[in-house]
């Protein structure tokens, strides 16, 4: 990952551009701390292009009321956030590691709509090049529990139908090893 640093009288936000031709995205350096801790992270720009992909974790939530506001300390910079993406990042903070993600309400500059609609295409390379995808349902409201269990279910479920399907083709190589197919 590169990093620059930034001089003072630059402008005041934490957004440098991006290349697209590089196919260039940001990953958001979260510095480690307690929950109550202020919140400090770094924007870094890494490249998708080529091996070795940068390694972050992916995070998805709810954006919730996108006029509720709370200030986080980005690259040295007061940068207003929606109040979710505040709270996830509170939640999915280490105390005592730092932690590399990539988040579109702050890995994106949201007020660029260009820069915004190159980095919606790069999505699918984004979420599947992370070392992991993390999801934040919020708060317990009560029928987090019911969620866990339906995600458990759907998860056993996915890998029941893997593992027949491995099954089922290691049982046909089986069955046909030493015979030459014809295509």
């Amino acid at each position: 990952m590169q990093t620059t640093q930034r001089k003072p009288d630059e402008q005041n936000t934490p957004y440098r551009p991006l290349i697209p031709t590089q196919k260039e995205i940001r990953v958001l350096l979260l510095r480690a701390g307690r929950l109550e801790d202020p919140i400090r992270c770094e924007l870094h720009h890494a490249s998708l292009l080529h091996e070795p992909y940068p390694r972050f974790e992916t995070v998805s939530y709810v954006w919730g009321d996108p006029h509720q506001k709370i200030t986080i300390e980005v690259d040295g910079i007061a940068t207003p956030v929606g109040a979710s993406a505040e709270r996830v990042l509170r939640r999915f903070r280490l105390v005592d590691t730092d932690r590399t993600a990539w988040i579109d309400a702050l890995c994106i500059n949201q007020t660029d709509l260009e820069e915004r609609s190159l980095q919606v295409a790069l999505m699918a390379d984004i979420y599947s090049k992370a070392t992991h995808n993390l999801i934040w349902l919020g708060e317990d409201d009560g029928f987090s529990a019911q969620a866990r269990v339906t995600i458990d279910a759907i998860v056993d479920d996915a890998r029941n139908e893997t593992e027949d399907l491995v099954a089922f083709r290691r049982t046909v190589f089986d069955e046909h090893e030493g015979e030459q197919f014809s295509g």
